[in-house]
């Protein structure tokens, strides 16, 4: 009797409640293993924090679009004089026609639109500057998650392909304008020469 008394008032670091009575539970206690389990369920917890953190880095993207895709089109601007219409406007050696100055005001007119054009493209393509990459370079700098900084590391990508593309097609406008401009000058002279020599060609044109 005082051996069963001293264990019940200095349990061991492992001890068994015998059931009183039929039918009660037998309740054991395990410090170490409640220790080693309360442990565990700190280490578990420190994963899921973990693991909700990777999550959250891999799912949240960009709070404000760092670039806006944008193009040009050179259609409406080459619509005018283009390849296909180049050799009618400008036949060169061809004496003039009767209906010369017609004609004329017909080139000085689609010649003038052309440069309309042109100056309306080339005041949108300095309009638009994808250069600046301030908003990309702060998401990259300043953003923790993941996703967001390989999207701003795209976006970057994008906005230098984009700057090649309008400075192709500035170059395409000066281009085209420059040859208007030449073929204005010999299409004159060579019509002029061409008339001139005709004229002198014809009976008693000397």
């Amino acid at each position: 009797m005082l051996i069963l008394l001293l264990l019940l008032l200095f349990p061991a670091a492992g001890w068994a409640q015998f059931p009183i009575g039929s039918g009660s539970p037998i309740m054991v206690t395990d410090i170490a293993a409640e220790q080693s389990l309360a442990a565990i369920d700190g280490s578990v917890t420190q994963m899921l924090t973990q693991e909700t953190a990777i999550r959250l880095s891999l799912t949240v993207g960009l709070p404000n679009p760092a670039f806006t895709p944008g193009r040009m089109d050179l259609t409406s601007l080459f619509g005018t004089l283009n390849g296909d219409t180049f050799s009618n406007y400008f036949p060169g050696w061809v004496p003039k026609p009767d209906n010369a100055t017609e004609q004329s005001k017909i080139i000085v007119r689609d010649t003038l639109d052309f440069y309309r054009r042109a100056l309306a493209t080339a005041q949108s393509l300095s309009a638009t500057d994808p250069s600046n990459m301030s908003g990309i370079g702060q998401v990259v700098s300043g953003n923790p998650t993941l996703l967001a900084v390989e999207q701003a590391q795209v976006y970057a990508t994008l906005a230098l392909v984009q700057e090649m593309q309008l400075e192709r097609q500035a170059i395409a406008v000066v281009a085209a304008e420059n040859a208007i401009r030449y073929a204005e000058e010999m299409n004159t002279r060579a019509q002029e020469q061409a008339s001139s020599v005709t004229s002198w060609s014809l009976p008693g044109g000397q």
